[in-house]
């Protein structure tokens, strides 16, 4: 999806917890909304190990992802509340066990 200058602004002024109105994208400060079906609660601020954080809805569409890298963008990475990532699997040598 492409997010044009108001969306942009939309975003930042999520990032600094401030209501905002784009053409695709709203907030009140505390979420992101989208304006077509489904879009609703893209990303919102929760309360993390670190204060407060951003998370982000799996909503299960591209236009969504799009928002959400946008937003990795525009935040610091202290921001993001993550879900941990999966170890990555590594092949296991002739002497060890399982």
């Amino acid at each position: 999806m492409r997010l044009g200058l108001r969306d942009q602004r939309v975003l930042a002024a999520f990032v600094e917890q401030l209501p905002a109105e784009g053409h695709k994208l709203s907030t009140d400060g505390e979420r992101v909304d989208g304006h077509w079906i489904g879009g609703a609660r893209i990303a919102e601020w929760v309360e993390g190990p670190r204060g407060l954080q951003i998370t982000f809805n799996d909503l299960g569409s591209r236009a969504a992802a799009s928002v959400a890298r946008a937003i990795r963008r525009h935040a610091a990475p202290a921001l993001l509340l993550e879900a941990p990532r999966a170890r990555a699997l590594r092949p296991r040598s002739h002497g060890e066990r399982k």
